[in-house]
């Protein structure tokens, strides 16, 4: 198969050397830039613990001096990436949730944690852990530290070969990046037979009506790659 891995950098590249390495021919077209909100005010008072929902936080909150206060509580990622990421950071008491932000506030509340939760959060982002944390009686407080800046279009080989029916599938890794694809397609006749393999239903969504949606059966890549048929 020939993939277009749309993830934002450096993400993409590693996902398409792992596919590349299973055979696959992959081509890449990041449609987020991610930045790091250089200007965000991190509270230090009152906290009980650290909640994050990607590991883009962690990259955008560890070079930061507040990181060094913030890795001594308790981080609740949401799933085992974004606590791999905290760990490899520092944190020494992180517990991975199951891959969704209802699990993520359910963990939390088993937790017992005390204090407020501080939430690192991107700008442009899925679910509501406030919310839902607030439902279960715990204080939460919101923090955008980093931002994802759309691509406006695809580069035009991509765009030309996504037209010609050279692409097989489109691998989407956020509902964001799903929003993203669904407007710069908007005007490309793509073939009926064209893909996507998402990391989740919920990921997915903005494409549903347009194109042949197969959703992995957890939100991580490995279930993404079981997706794929063995190359030829």
């Amino acid at each position: 198969m020939r993939l277009l891995v749309t993830r934002p950098e450096p993400q993409a590249s590693k996902s398409a050397a792992r596919l590349r390495a299973l055979g696959h021919d992959v081509v890449v077209a990041p449609l987020l830039n991610i930045k790091a909100i250089e200007n965000a005010d991190i509270p230090r008072a009152g906290l009980g613990g650290v909640a994050v929902t990607s590991a883009r936080a962690i990259d955008a909150m560890s070079r930061r001096e507040e990181w060094n206060e913030l890795k001594n509580l308790p981080f609740f990622a949401v799933g085992e990436k974004s606590a791999r990421a905290a760990k490899g950071a520092g944190a020494a008491n992180v517990t991975a949730g199951a891959g969704t932000v209802g699990d993520l506030a359910a963990l939390i509340a088993r937790s017992g944690v005390g204090g407020t939760v501080l939430y690192l959060a991107g700008r442009e982002r899925s679910g509501d852990l406030s919310g839902d944390l607030a439902n279960l009686g715990i204080d939460c407080e919101t923090v955008e530290v980093y931002q994802a800046d759309a691509a406006s279009r695809l580069p035009e080989d991509i765009a030309a070969d996504l037209q010609a029916g050279d692409i097989d599938a489109v691998l989407i890794y956020s509902r964001r990046t799903a929003e993203v694809f669904a407007q710069v397609t908007k005007a490309l006749k793509l073939p009926r037979d064209f893909s996507v393999l998402s990391i989740s239903k919920h990921a997915g969504e903005p494409l549903e009506g347009r194109f042949e949606i197969i959703s992995a059966r957890e939100p991580n890549e490995e279930a993404v790659f079981a997706l794929l048929p063995p190359p030829c």
